[in-house]
């Protein structure tokens, strides 16, 4: 939509971008990234507290942007970062891709007690991991288009 200046908002199942005369492709690319990843940290900050209790602590920091060929990853200093490819996903798969990475908080490997902690929390991740295989290159795909530029 044509106006005064760049903003871009989410809307429901949509995007809303408002561009000006004066803006740039440069400027509404940043912007879409900005925003994005904006729309990302906060949809996995509030999809991440039921799975806080019985862990021993939250992530020191949640990061979402876009990552080469991992998902998501749990640094030493517990910060975690998710790649923002998930939020073309759909939600369930997203949301594996989180307590995946929050159980790591308890097993820092992929050990069968890992496993175990992802399995008591979220049964069905082998179905969204399924979902990767099948899905994963397209999901990135589209995270490039979009923010290609």
């Amino acid at each position: 939509r044509e106006d005064r200046a760049l903003a871009v908002f989410r809307e429901d199942d949509h995007w809303r971008i408002h561009v000006s005369a004066r803006s740039s492709e440069r400027q509404l690319q940043a912007t879409l990234r900005h925003s994005h990843a904006r729309f990302g940290q906060d949809w996995f900050a509030a999809r991440m507290q039921p799975y806080l209790p019985g862990l021993p602590k939250a992530p020191s920091a949640l990061r979402v942007r876009p990552l080469r060929t991992l998902w998501g990853s749990l640094a030493v200093n517990d910060g975690m970062s998710l790649d923002s490819a998930l939020l073309f996903a759909p939600e369930p798969v997203a949301e594996y891709v989180l307590v995946h990475e929050l159980c790591h908080l308890l097993h820092a490997d992929h050990s069968p007690r890992f496993w175990a902690a992802v399995e008591a929390r979220f049964p069905d991740w082998r179905e969204e991991r399924r979902y990767f295989h099948a899905e994963g290159r397209r999901l990135k795909g589209r995270l490039r288009a979009l923010l290609a530029g």
